[in-house]
């Protein structure tokens, strides 16, 4: 295993969804040799709440089960708030392009055809939380870079309402010197 695919392992969840006992139990225990959790739903809407409340780090999701199919599973976590982040790679044994696009459409960020190698998916899996990781990392900077901007912002502000005070202060001090100045001159012309 390289070194991502640990690094990974030690910390991330994986959800798998798919109705074939067989598939997942092969893929989860592979998984699991590799040190990832796994959480595992039979169909969409088993899928849609482990993944709202489990909040895995990416999802492999069958295309054909029975009752909602996989690209309806992912439009709707799509839709939520707390899985629309959620990095979600197909899994089946459909082959055809118009299949993919349609995976990818509904938000999938790959896919994998069956029967899988499971290094394979190990690779996608990697990658994906590689990518997934490096997004919330620029989330994270932007944010931070967010608050500096917004502190620089009042800085900037208080700097300029100090300034404005200076420059009438000093217009008040140039006034009052003048108006002096002309009192001191005016005894003199006597």
């Amino acid at each position: 295993m390289d070194t991502a695919t640990k690094s990974h392992a030690t910390s991330s969840t994986i959800l798998i969804v798919d109705d074939t006992p067989v598939n997942v139990s092969v893929l989860a225990d592979h998984l699991v040799s590799h040190g990832f959790s796994v959480m595992v739903a039979q169909d969409g809407e088993e899928g849609i709440v482990r993944a709202q409340f489990g909040q895995p780090d990416l999802i492999l999701l069958d295309v054909m089960m029975p009752g909602m199919d996989g690209f309806e599973t992912c439009r709707r976590l799509k839709t939520i708030d707390g899985t629309k982040d959620i990095p979600v790679i197909f899994m089946t044994a459909l082959s055809d392009i118009g299949d993919k696009i349609t995976g990818y459409k509904m938000g999938a960020v790959d896919y994998v055809t069956k029967p899988f190698h499971t290094e394979e998916v190990l690779a996608r899996i990697s990658t994906h939380l590689t990518l997934q990781a490096m997004r919330r990392q620029l989330v994270e900077q932007n944010g931070q870079l967010q608050q500096e901007i917004a502190v620089r912002k009042k800085a900037e502000a208080v700097v300029r309402q100090i300034s404005q005070a200076l420059a009438r202060s000093n217009a008040e001090l140039e006034q009052r010197d003048y108006v002096a100045s002309h009192e001191l001159q005016e005894p003199l012309r006597m």
